[in-house]
């Protein structure tokens, strides 16, 4: 065996193992990322059951503020009438007032914003009776 074929021999040896050890570190990197697209794999899906809980639960918090904001609107309707409750309970104690000093039905309607019988009417229960 001349020299060159020494070589030649030489050289073919090295780049079978090089390519053993190429091989050896492509099959590694390929399993590692496997087991990284297996993990990954996984979180996606453990983060689509975290979504589909957040939904529900937002579901859940919006129908619930609907119930409250209904609630809100009814009991401000509920304020709204007492509201207007007191401010008519305030005209009559003022006409009654007025009566007492001697006011006249004519006079209660006008101030007092109240209708011409119940004018009569506080008069009639309040107004002097000698």
């Amino acid at each position: 065996m001349n020299l060159l074929e020494f070589i030649f021999l030489g050289i073919a040896l090295i780049s079978i193992v090089l390519c053993g050890l190429i091989y050896y570190r492509l099959k590694s990197s390929m399993a590692l990322l496997q087991q990284q697209v297996s993990t990954s794999h996984e979180h996606i899906l453990t983060l689509n059951e975290q979504l589909k809980l957040s939904k529900k639960a937002t579901t859940t918090l919006i129908d619930r503020i609907k119930g409250v904001e209904q609630k809100t609107r009814v009991g401000e309707m509920q304020l709204d009438q007492m509201a207007q409750k007191s401010s008519d309970e305030k005209s009559y104690t003022e006409a009654i007032k007025r009566v007492k000093k001697g006011a006249t039905a004519e006079d209660l309607v006008a101030n007092c914003h109240l209708m011409m019988n119940e004018a009569k009417l506080i008069i009639m229960m309040h107004g002097d009776k000698s």
